[in-house]
Parts: C-alpha cells; structure tokens; sequence
C-alpha cells in the first residue's frame, strides 16, 4: 500500500508521523521535515500489510515538538489476488 501525504510548507514543519492500524496489524513509520524546505509530498510504501480495514493517521510536529496539524482516514485493503499465467 502507498500511504501518500501533501504538506503545506511551513517553517515550523520538523516530522512527520505516520500509522495504519487494523485489527491485527500496526505499521508506523516517521520522516524528518526541514521546514519550507520539505518535500510537498511524501510518500510511505507499506509492504506485505494483511488485507483489513485500517485507521491511516498522519501529523506533523513543529519545532517545539508539538502537534501542527493532523489527517486521518479509513481504508479497507482487499486481499491480493494471485496472477494467473497466460
């Protein structure tokens, strides 16, 4: 799964967290900001996560370690299915 996440530059922006939790699955991943230097986009590619519904959360803290702003999202990941051979 692609987790993707648009951020307004700002020069306060210092880290992004992310997480997908489902029922029987966590997944956390963070990526350092550099204020208005950041990326507009920053992509997470979240390998071999079991098919289920996951609460997708995304929020950047500032320099003083707080919070700045907050995203959060429900997917439903279906399973994959097999390639057949032609």
């Amino acid at each position: 799964m692609l987790i993707q996440i648009d951020i307004a530059p700002h020069p306060e922006n210092r880290l992004l967290k992310i997480s997908a939790v489902g029922d029987d699955y966590c997944w956390h991943g963070e990526q350092a900001l550099a204020g208005v230097d950041s990326p507009r986009r920053v992509v997470f590619e979240v390998r071999e996560l079991p098919a289920g519904l996951y609460k997708i959360r995304g929020e950047i803290i500032g320099i003083d370690g707080r919070s700045r702003g907050k995203v959060a999202r429900r997917v439903t990941l279906l399973p994959r299915v097999p390639e057949i051979a032609s």
